[in-house]
């Protein structure tokens, strides 16, 4: 993997910048599998490991973790159109299903599932079966040929009736998953005049070749009402007619008040590809829609007034046009509320003014994001690449640009053509010093590449964070798996530790940052800077630093710097026993500046990153240049 640093930088308490002529803006320091510590300090990065072999070599487009409440972890992912899953730990893989379109898809969880839409298809899966998310009403079809009727039975407890009767209606029900259709009223109203009477329902359809997990379940209203409640039995039990049954008697006439029959469990609108978890609803969006829409409410399972699955609800009122009149191109969650961008704008959607009952579009600003996946959410805020190759973080008060020290060696990198596949990811490891976003783009020719923005490099320029560069060799980074959807989720391993996955275009997934080796192979870190050594080109006789003996340094002071002009020097010790693992190499050049170039390949057997106990006592030394130090003028003998 290689860096590229984009901008000045202090190594060593060689300043750069303390003459701005001695460098140019924005090229002072490339790295090459070495990272840029806060402290001035190089040190050879993680490679990554591969945790799931894929067999078929097609592109991994889209990618999501979850964990079911029993424990289980997987990686629900898709390569063109098949829906995949890989467990963690084990590494085992499943093809689940082929979807109807290889479209990149969005997803959100809820009910110990994870849901997907990639503009076709709308799927749930629990990790052993997909199903098409929501219920459908009974047809006209299936449900004119239904016959109520009155029959006499010892067991039944109907009441008799004194007005129009009762109404019986009907609604399909996944007892597997809880989720419930809308009513549809059955047969005409039934009048009771004894007791000992009970229902028989004649002509039900045969569910066995729509769904074979739907049955088929009954409410009625109260006589001469309109409103129908699910009938239970003498154990509390909904009343209901199994799979393929044409016929039912219904003895309970029991109903329970606190369960009346849906008729806003509406089936999600085709095309939603795009979704965010605000507060209790799901939100979603689509392409060409100036629309957003909503489920019903999670805490309606909790107050007993909601029967169904409310993650499968989208009642088709439940919808809010985008308040510019632009169709949405971004949809998340942040602090109970929905961000919705356009191309151009930003709007905040709050969920308490809507419980409030007043206006909930809160406010709006002018900056867009490029993409669903060009959002993410971090302890530092939110943070999203904008159509105009800018990442604008938020303050508190509104959006602020974050980037402006790399935007033109970086993110104008990106090809216009490919603004829109943006994508953001977040990652920390205490362990490793790491605390960045990554933005993975791709420039004009199509060519993927890793835009660091991390928050451990702070100077009096950006004293957020600065940016560098990742290309990764041997693995093209196609999707990075957490990005899209909030609240974030990146991958978590069999301990509960949070990791970085990447699913790349040679239809495997990888792990970054981990490991001492690059997918069990050697690496090589290379990393080039410029030094000012002030004006009036004074002598600098070497060059030391602290750290890697094994490091070989070069240097050039050409101002039309080209690889070629780099001239490798002898590595010396410092010290004949070198107890500091202190090193230097010749340079006696007088110049104003001097390009230095350290190359170093990953030699684990010699060590490895583990912080010791305590800390950094002794100095860590193992592919790490912990300080650099430049020797000016030349020593003389001692006087005779």
């Amino acid at each position: 993997m290689a860096m590229r640093k984009a901008d000045q930088y202090t190594l060593g308490g060689v300043d750069s910048r303390s003459n701005p002529a001695n460098y140019p803006p924005e090229r002072s320091l490339r790295c090459r599998n070495f990272t840029p510590l806060p402290s001035g300090q190089l040190r050879l990065r993680y490679g990554y490991t591969k945790p799931a072999q894929v067999s078929t070599p097609a592109p991994i487009h889209s990618a999501a973790y979850y964990q079911q409440y029993g424990g289980s972890q997987f990686v629900l992912y898709g390569q063109g159109s098949q829906l995949k899953q890989v467990a963690i730990g084990t590494g085992t893989t499943t093809t689940i299903a082929t979807l109807s379109t290889g479209n990149p898809w969005g997803y959100y969880r809820a009910a110990n599932r994870i849901f997907i839409g990639n503009g076709q298809d709308l799927e749930s899966w629990d990790g052993t079966t997909l199903r098409s998310v929501g219920i459908r009403p009974p047809s006209a079809a299936e449900t004119s040929g239904i016959t109520v009727s009155a029959v006499s039975n010892s067991s039944a407890s109907f009441a008799t009736t004194l007005l129009s009767g009762y109404q019986l209606f009907m609604v399909y029900f996944n007892p597997v998953t809880g989720a419930v259709g809308n009513r549809v009223p059955i047969g005409n109203p039934v009048t009771i005049g004894t007791t000992t009477t009970a229902l028989f329902v004649n002509g039900l359809p045969d569910l066995s070749g729509i769904n074979g997990e739907w049955v088929k379940g009954f409410g009625r209203t109260n006589d001469g009402g309109q409103v129908p409640y699910w009938l239970i039995d003498a154990n509390g039990n909904r009343v209901v007619a199994n799979n393929t049954a044409t016929t039912a008697t219904i003895i309970s006439s029991v109903i329970d008040t606190n369960q009346e029959l849906p008729f806003r469990n509406g089936v999600p609108i085709s095309g939603l590809n795009a979704f965010a978890k605000v507060g209790s609803k799901i939100f979603g969006i689509r392409p060409g829609d100036v629309n957003i829409y909503y489920t019903e409410d999670d805490t309606n399972l909790t107050n007993g007034i909601y029967v169904g699955v409310p993650a499968e609800s989208w009642p088709p009122d439940n919808v809010e046009p985008f308040p510019t009149a632009e169709v949405p191109t971004t949809i998340h969650g942040y602090n109970q509320e929905a961000w919705i961008f356009s191309q151009n704008y930003l709007a905040i959607w709050s969920l308490f003014l809507f419980q409030q009952g007043q206006n909930p579009w809160r406010a709006i600003w002018n900056v867009g994001c490029a993409g669903q996946r060009a959002w993410i959410d971090t302890p530092y805020g939110p943070h999203w690449v904008t159509p105009d190759k800018q990442l604008m973080g938020y303050n508190g008060t509104g959006p602020t640009p974050v980037s402006e020290e790399y935007e033109a060696s970086l993110l104008g990198r990106i090809g216009d053509q490919f603004i829109g596949q943006v994508e953001l990811a977040y990652y920390r490891n205490i362990d490793l010093g790491i605390d960045r976003i990554y933005i993975l783009a791709k420039d004009a020719n199509g060519n993927p590449f890793v835009i660091l923005h991390d928050f451990r490099l702070r100077d009096f320029r950006n004293s957020i964070a600065q940016g560098y560069e990742a290309i990764y060799s041997g693995m093209s980074p196609n999707t990075m798996i957490g990005s899209g959807y909030t609240p974030r989720q990146n991958v978590r391993d069999v301990n509960g530790r949070e990791r970085l996955w990447t699913g790349a275009t040679d239809g495997n997934l990888y792990q970054l940052e981990d490991g001492n080796s690059d997918n069990g192979n050697n690496y090589t870190g290379d990393a080039i800077f410029l030094i000012g050594a002030g004006d009036g080109k004074p002598l600098l006789d070497s060059i030391q630093w602290q750290g890697d003996g094994n490091v070989q340094v070069s240097v050039a002071v050409r101002a039309t710097l080209q690889l070629s002009d780099f001239e490798s020097r002898n590595t010396e010790v410092v010290e004949i026993d070198n107890p500091d693992n202190r090193y230097k190499i010749k340079v006696g050049l007088e110049t104003r500046w001097v390009y230095a170039r350290f190359q170093l390949t990953s030699h684990p057997q010699d060590g490895d990153f583990e912080i010791t106990d305590p800390p950094f006592v002794p100095m860590p030394s193992y592919g790490t240049i912990n300080v650099i130090t430049p020797d000016f003028g030349r020593t003389r003998a001692n006087a005779p």
